[in-house]
C-alpha cells in the first residue's frame, strides 16, 4: 500500500500533539501548526476531542500502526516540523526525533538545516495531496473500479 489512510493522518496528528508537549512547553506556534494540520488532514473536532482524551501513547508505538512507508515519512516530517515549531529544538525534541528515525528506519531528516517555514510547506502540501489521493480512492472503491496491486501488475 502506498497511500494514506485517514487513520494514518489520525496517527500523525497524534504524534505531533506529542511533540508539541515534549519539551513541556507548547508554544503559539505548535498550537497555530496543529491547527493547520487537522484541518488539512480534514480531522474533525469530534475526532480532535477523541484524541485527545486518549491514553498518551509512545511515538514510537504510534509509528508501528501506520499502513504504509509513505505514511512514516510523513509522521517523521511533521514530527520534525512541529520540533522546529518554536524555532528552539530541545534536548528532548531532538532524542524523540533520533529514536522515532531508528524505530522508522525510512532515512533521516536534517532538521538543522531547513526552517520551520520550508518544513511546514512540506507537510501540508504532502497532507493535501494525500488526503484528495484517499478521497478518489474512496470515490474509484464507492464507484467500483477501484484496482487491486495485482490487478495493475
Amino acid at each position: 500500500m502506498n497511500e494514506v489512510t485517514h487513520s494514518d493522518l489520525l496517527l500523525i496528528f497524534k504524534a505531533a500533539a506529542q511533540m508539541a508537549k515534549v519539551d513541556s512547553i507548547v508554544d503559539e506556534q505548535e498550537t497555530l501548526f496543529l491547527k493547520k494540520l487537522a484541518k488539512f488532514a480534514k480531522i474533525s473536532p469530534e475526532e480532535g476531542i477523541k484524541l485527545g482524551s486518549t491514553a498518551d501513547k509512545d511515538i514510537e508505538e504510534l509509528a508501528t500502526e501506520l499502513s504504509s512507508k509513505k505514511a512514516k515519512k510523513l509522521l517523521l516530517l511533521t514530527a520534525a516540523t512541529m520540533a522546529k515549531a518554536d524555532h528552539h529544538l530541545s534536548d528532548e525534541e531532538l532524542d524523540m526525533l533520533e529514536q522515532l528515525t531508528l524505530k522508522l528506519n525510512i532515512g533521516r531528516v536534517k532538521i538543522k538545516e531547513m526552517s520551520f517555514e520550508v518544513c511546514e510547506d512540506t507537510v501540508l502540501k504532502l497532507l493535501a495531496q494525500a488526503v484528495s489521493n484517499s478521497d478518489s480512492n474512496q470515490q474509484k472503491a464507492d464507484s467500483g473500479s477501484n484496482f487491486s496491486d495485482l490487478d495493475i501488475l
